[in-house]
């Protein structure tokens, strides 16, 4: 858990959660600190591309429902956020 003020986005702080259950600085000894996160779930307020870029680069598939007004953006968009903009419209469309 990290408390942080209002003037810290939730997405900001997922970076350093992650890293902290990936790579503990705590009591934990050497033997028992190889954990690993293979998806992420999360709700719109993660859906931005620095989340999906940081999943990406740690190997976390990134299960983040897409806000409904959201767009592709093939030049600055991640790959993996269009992606999910993509199949979730098509599913809302069904």
């Amino acid at each position: 858990m990290k408390v942080t003020d209002e003037h810290v986005h939730d997405s900001k702080a997922l970076p350093v959660l992650v890293d902290y259950i990936i790579k503990p600085n705590n009591m934990i000894t050497a033997a028992a600190a190889t954990t690993t996160i293979d998806k992420l779930f999360a709700d719109g307020a993660y859906e931005g591309n620095d989340v999906f870029r940081f999943g990406a680069d740690n190997g976390i598939q990134p299960c983040i429902k897409v806000r409904k007004n959201s767009r592709v953006r093939w030049k600055k968009g991640h790959i993996l956020r269009n992606l999910s903009v993509l199949a979730q419209k098509k599913d809302l469309q069904e």
